[in-house]
């Protein structure tokens, strides 16, 4: 058995990728660059020099540089070379890939005396960079200008080669001129080692190499521009366009999800689709397994009207699921996240929020690893007035009615909440707000029904529950 097995696996979209050929540029070179830096990963290697995780060399200098109009001739003298036309013209030798490919040479070309080529006019690229939307817990990045370590701010700029590192604690979105966003979750490594987005570029190029950990992205695309998405993974990279999906990188295998758009998955020569709704693990030295259908969003089993600390919200467990992964944010998009965890239970318990609006987003997780889609629920967190005490309820049958009202109305209560469950701990519920008359006429339950209420006050808080109270 070999010490050391190296795979290639490349994920496409299915509206593949077009290479530019117009030019004499060794294509075959190129492929085989890529190959390299897809095994150099796999060793543990970067492909931007060293030990992933090493300090990065900054970008390609040729890629600091846009053409412009404004050509000029140039005969070629005894002795010149691409390369010393590049530093005579621009000052360095590294811009002369841009003089061989205006003219269609490559780096084999050997230039003739009295040969007339065009030298073409380069201007400095504006810097491009994403924006930080939302950082939470402990992340670091290391800016490629500096190769030091620190905390990110919500202010950061992150550019080409710069690395973003969440931990136990950590999440960031991030989002390009293309309104593309990023979403890194806890224990990830992320490098933006290409980015090209700018109003005038032809396409919007952007990728992210995901040296371990979880990340979701939500493709945009823009009007004036193709966006071409990539993110790369010890083992396998995932070129997407106007795609929604999960990455998750893991030392054994990689496990993908698409929840919008297709993906054509390529490993050992094999390739297998993915469209909307499926997911994939492929294992490290092996060819892409089947298709797995990605399991449906869970159904809440009741929600009630506000919710408070130890209040709980449940859902039907989902077939096939062995965890959730339950979000808790301030947004609807569940970017900027409050708490996030993985649990086998179908509850979440309310602990320690402020009053106000939140959000959360259930998502299955099957037994191979793979996320299913979500759900989400808006909740409506206020306080308890612990100096007001709980009502209790009277229940009067009139014929197939149920009369329920409040026995000793609060003067000073905006309101009642009435809550009504099949079962005493209230984990399926049907929530009524009642006016200050504290009464309301039900369908009198053909089975067991427990009912419970507590007054609304001012500024957002209730009283405590009252006691239960059982309808048979």
């Amino acid at each position: 058995m070999p010490l050391l097995q190296t795979q290639v696996v490349r994920f496409f979209c299915l509206s593949q990728l077009k290479l530019a050929t117009h030019h004499r540029v060794n294509v075959m070179t190129l492929a085989f660059k890529r190959v390299v830096i897809l095994n150099m990963l796999v060793l543990g290697l970067s492909a931007f020099g060293g030990l992933v995780g090493s300090k990065v060399s900054v970008a390609n200098e040729a890629d600091e540089f846009v053409l412009e109009p404004g050509n000029k001739p140039h005969v070629v003298r005894q002795g010149e070379t691409l390369q010393s036309i590049a530093r005579d013209e621009f000052g360095t030798t590294g811009l002369w890939r841009h003089i061989a490919e205006h003219n269609q040479l490559d780096a084999n070309s050997v230039l003739q005396i009295g040969q007339v080529i065009e030298i073409p006019r380069l201007v400095k690229r504006e810097r491009e960079f994403a924006s930080v939307i939302f950082v939470k817990g402990q992340v670091d990045i290391t800016p490629a200008s500096s190769g030091t370590t620190r905390p990110m701010e919500k202010t950061d700029k992150i550019r080409i080669n710069d690395i973003i590192t969440t931990y136990k604690s950590g999440f960031v979105s991030i989002q390009f001129l293309s309104g593309s966003v990023v979403n890194i979750q806890p224990a990830t490594s992320v490098q933006l080692t290409k980015l090209r987005c700018l109003a005038d570029d032809d396409d919007c190029l952007i990728t992210l190499d995901a040296r371990k950990g979880a990340l979701s992205s939500d493709v945009k695309k823009k009007t004036s521009q193709e966006t071409r998405f990539t993110i790369t993974t010890p083992y396998a990279s995932a070129a997407v366009r106007g795609t929604r999906f999960d990455v998750e990188a893991t030392p054994e295998n990689i496990l993908v999800g698409v929840t919008e758009g297709a993906v054509d998955i390529e490993a050992q020569e094999v390739s297998n689709p993915l469209d909307i709704g499926f997911g994939i693990v492929t294992a490290a030295g092996q060819v892409p397994g089947q298709p797995i259908e990605l399991t449906g969003p869970p159904t809440f089993r009741g929600v009630a009207a506000r919710f408070t600390n130890g209040d709980k919200l449940s859902w039907w467990k989902v077939a096939d699921s062995s965890n959730y992964i339950v979000t808790l944010s301030s947004d609807a998009g569940s970017q900027n996240i409050v708490s996030q965890r993985r649990q086998p239970s179908q509850v979440f318990e309310v602990t320690d929020l402020d009053d106000g609006e939140y959000f959360v987003n259930v998502r299955p997780v099957d037994s191979n690893g793979l996320k299913g889609f979500g759900t989400s629920q808006k909740l409506n967190i206020v306080s308890i007035d612990d100096s007001i005490t709980g009502v209790a309820l009277n229940l009067e049958k009139q014929g197939s009615d149920l009369l329920v009202s409040v026995t000793e109305k609060i003067e000073s209560a905006e309101g009642y909440e009435f809550q009504l469950s099949p079962d005493p701990n209230f984990d399926d519920v049907i929530s009524v707000d009642i006016g200050q008359s504290g009464s309301a006429i039900f369908r009198s339950p053909e089975e067991e029904l427990f009912l419970r209420a507590r007054a609304l006050m001012g500024s957002g808080s209730v009283a405590p529950f009252g006691p239960t109270t059982q309808a048979n």
